[in-house]
């Protein structure tokens, strides 16, 4: 039975470790697709305010 807790216990340390991963990844991702968005708004601002002058 100790051999089995242990395992268990081991997939659940995996577990939380790629939890963590995966949510540090994300983070990450989201990170970058934000700034990605602010500099396209901004040339999409710059763009429109050329073609209203």
């Amino acid at each position: 039975m100790n051999k089995s807790t242990n395992k268990e216990d081991i997939k659940t340390l995996n577990e939380i470790e790629t939890e963590k991963f995966e949510k540090k990844k994300f983070k990450k991702i989201e990170k970058e697709v934000s700034k990605f968005l602010n500099k396209l708004k901004n040339k999409w601002i710059k763009e429109n305010k050329k073609i209203i002058n």
